[in-house]
């Protein structure tokens, strides 16, 4: 039982010195250096006889032990300074694309409204009694629409999605928003 001591506490007692060491060496308080540590330990071990004495006998031992010890860290006790990264400027080059005239003359065709035609009031030429447009919402509704006469107008609301221009119309004029 003595001997399991003795031997817990010497490893217990090596392990707090490199500990020690290491703390020392981290902290910047030692530099590397090599140390050399005795170690006493008493070892006791009760011994068996296998002849028959009166008597239970002991034996002690002292056993002396050098150890070395190495401490080796390196440390550096202020943060290393990192120049910010370098910006550079960033150039982005416009390309301009015509809008194309949304009040220029259309002839028959299907336009999109804000896109191929502008809303707004316009005035056909046809002097057909044929002439057929429309004005419709995104689901085909019809919002405005005429079959009859030529050389009338025709008002194209903002809100209107796509406007359906007859042949035998002739061609349309925008007049005004």
């Amino acid at each position: 039982m003595g001997d399991l001591r003795g031997e817990r506490k010497g490893k217990t007692m090596r392990r707090l010195i490199i500990i020690f060491g290491i703390f020392l060496a981290a902290c910047g308080q030692a530099p590397a250096q090599t140390q050399i540590v005795e170690v006493t330990r008493v070892i006791e071990k009760p011994v068996e006889v296998t002849r028959a004495v009166p008597e239970t006998v002991e034996v002690t031992r002292i056993v002396t032990q050098i150890v070395e010890v190495f401490l080796e860290a390196t440390f550096t006790p202020v943060p290393t300074y990192t120049p910010l990264p370098t910006l550079e400027p960033i150039f982005v080059t416009a390309t301009f694309t015509p809008v194309p005239d949304l009040q220029t003359e259309k002839t028959a065709g299907f336009y999109l409204v804000n896109i191929d035609i502008a809303p707004g009031i316009w005035r056909n030429d046809g002097v057909s009694e044929d002439c057929y447009w429309s004005v419709t919402t995104m689901t085909g509704d019809i919002i405005a629409n005429h079959f009859g006469m030529g050389g009338g107008t025709m008002y194209i609301p903002p809100n209107g999605y796509q406007v359906e221009l007859d042949a035998e119309c002739g061609s349309w004029v925008y007049l005004q928003p």
